[in-house]
C-alpha cells in the first residue's frame, strides 16, 4: 500500500468512526444491549489503527499547533504516570482518563492534513440524508411513553429516561444519550448552510429531498426539549447574521440571511399554530431548568468560569487522578455511575489534574479556541466565504469549555468537527 492508498483507506476508517458515532446507540439500545459496554469502545481500535497508518505513512502535519498538542499530551502522560506511582492511582482509570482527554484529538490533525473538498461533501451528503429517517424516529420516540421499547436506555438494565415534562420524553434518536442529539441537530443546520459553498452534483438526490431535510431539521429542533440544542443552533444562526451584517453589500450574503430569517420565521409560525402544546412544554421545561440550574446564559458563564474558584481549594498538587470525575472513571472506581468532583468540564479538570497542570491544559484549550477563531476569520476575509466562521461557531464552545473530556459522544463530536473546521479552512484557502 502506497501513501495515496493509505490516505484513501484512512478516510474510509474515519467515515466508519463517524458512522458509529451516530449509530452505535442503535446497537447498544436495541440490537445488542447485552454488549452495550463493549460497543461503547467500538470506535477506539479503529482510531488506533488510523494513527498507526498515519504514523507509518507520515500523514501527521508538521505544524506548530500539532507540536504544541504533542507537548501537552506528553506532559499529561507523565502526570498520569506520577499519579499512578506516587498517589497509587488506578492504572485502569488512568488509561480511561487518557482516552477521554487525548485519544480522538490527533484525529483532527489527520483530517486537516488529508481531507479534500470531496471528503467534506461526503459528510454533508451523508448527514443530510440520514436526517430524514432519524426525524421519523424522533417523532415516534416523542409520541411514545417513557416506558416504550423505542425509548429504552442502553444495556439490559432499565434506567432513567430524560423527560421534557413528566410523561413526555426528550428523544435520544439513534444516540445512547440526549447529548448526541444536541450535537446532531445543529450539525444538520451547519451542513445545510455549507451546501451552498460545497455544492454536490447538481443531480444529487439531496437537492430533491432538500424541503424534507429542512422539515426534518425543524421537527428535531422542535421536539428536542433541550436548551443545549437550541443554544447550539442559535450560535450558528447568530454567527450567520453577524457575517451578513459585515458583508451586507454582497448580494449573496443579503439573500442568504433574508432566506434564513424567512425559513425560521415560517417554521416557528407553523409550530406556534399547530403545535402549541410543544411550546407550553418548552416554557415549563425552561422554568424547571432555571429553578434548578439557573438561566441558560448564566449556566454558560458557570461552565466557563467556575473552575477559577477551585484553583484555591486544597486539592493535591497531582490532583485526584485523570478521569476520576468522569462517568466511566467513577464506575471503574466505585462500581456506580454519578457525578463526583465537579459537574462541569473545566472544573472537573482542576480536581483531576491539580491546579497547576489543569491551568496548562485549560490554557491549551483556550489556545485551540483562539486558533480556530483566528483561522476561520482569516479564511473568511481572504475567500469571502462564510463556511469557515459557521463551522467555527458550531465547535468552538465545545473546545473552549464543553464536556469534551467527560462525555464520550461530546469527545468524538468535538475533535471530529474541530478537524473538519480546519479542513474546510485549508481547502478554501487552497482553492
Amino acid at each position: 500500500m502506497n501513501q495515496e492508498q493509505a490516505i484513501n483507506f484512512i478516510k474510509k476508517l474515519i467515515f466508519l468512526v463517524y458512522f458509529f458515532l451516530i449509530f452505535e446507540g442503535v446497537l447498544r439500545k436495541w440490537l445488542m444491549p447485552g454488549l452495550s459496554k463493549e460497543i461503547f469502545f467500538i470506535k477506539d481500535p479503529i482510531v488506533l489503527y488510523i494513527y498507526f497508518l498515519a504514523f507509518k505513512y507520515k500523514l501527521f502535519p508538521k505544524t506548530f499547533i500539532y507540536y504544541i498538542t504533542l507537548g501537552v499530551m506528553f506532559y499529561i502522560l507523565v502526570l498520569s504516570f506520577l499519579q499512578i506511582i506516587i498517589n497509587e492511582y488506578s492504572p485502569i482509570v488512568a488509561i480511561y482518563g487518557l482516552r477521554m482527554y487525548f485519544l480522538y484529538l490527533p484525529l483532527a490533525f489527520i483530517m486537516y492534513n488529508t481531507f479534500t473538498k470531496d471528503d467534506i461533501k461526503r459528510y454533508i451528503r451523508f448527514t443530510l440524508l440520514i436526517s430524514i429517517p432519524i426525524a421519523l424516529l424522533i417523532i415516534i420516540q416523542f409520541m411514545s411513553p417513557p416506558s416504550a421499547f423505542i425509548n429504552k436506555n442502553v444495556g439490559t438494565i432499565k434506567g432513567h429516561v430524560f423527560q421534557i415534562i413528566p410523561g413526555v420524553v426528550r428523544p435520544y434518536g439513534t444516540f445512547s444519550f440526549v447529548i448526541g442529539q444536541a450535537y446532531f441537530v445543529p450539525s444538520i443546520l451547519l451542513f445545510l448552510l455549507l451546501l451552498k459553498e460545497f455544492p454536490l452534483n447538481k443531480n444529487d438526490i439531496v437537492y430533491k429531498l432538500l424541503p424534507f431535510i429542512w422539515i426534518s431539521y425543524f421537527i428535531m429542533l422542535a421536539l428536542s426539549g433541550s436548551r443545549t440544542t437550541l443554544s447550539n443552533n442559535l450560535i450558528i444562526f447568530l454567527t450567520m447574521l453577524i457575517y451578513s451584517m459585515f458583508f451586507i453589500k454582497r448580494k449573496s450574503s443579503l439573500t442568504l440571511i433574508i432566506s434564513s430569517i424567512l425559513i425560521f420565521s415560517f417554521a416557528f409560525t407553523i409550530i406556534y399554530m399547530y403545535f402549541y402544546d410543544i411550546i407550553n412544554m418548552y416554557i415549563e421545561r425552561q422554568q424547571q431548568a432555571e429553578a434548578s440550574e439557573g438561566s441558560t446564559v448564566g449556566r454558560g458563564f458557570t461552565m466557563l468560569f467556575e473552575y477559577i474558584k477551585y484553583l484555591s481549594y486544597n486539592i493535591p498538587s497531582l490532583g485526584y487522578g485523570i478521569g476520576a470525575g468522569t462517568g466511566g472513571g467513577v464506575a471503574l472506581l466505585s462500581g456506580s455511575r454519578g457525578i463526583t468532583l465537579a459537574e462541569y468540564d473545566l472544573s472537573r479538570i482542576v480536581f483531576e489534574l491539580g491546579a497547576f497542570s489543569a491551568l496548562i491544559f485549560i490554557a491549551y484549550r483556550y489556545y485551540l479556541t483562539i486558533y480556530i477563531i483566528y483561522d476561520a476569520l482569516k479564511t473568511t476575509i481572504l475567500t469571502q466565504k462564510y463556511s469557515p466562521i459557521i463551522a467555527m461557531a458550531y465547535i468552538f464552545p465545545t473546545i473552549m469549555f464543553g464536556q469534551i473530556t467527560g462525555n464520550g459522544t461530546v469527545m468524538v463530536y468535538g475533535w471530529f468537527f474541530f478537524g473538519l473546521a480546519l479542513a474546510i479552512n485549508k481547502n478554501l484557502r487552497d482553492s
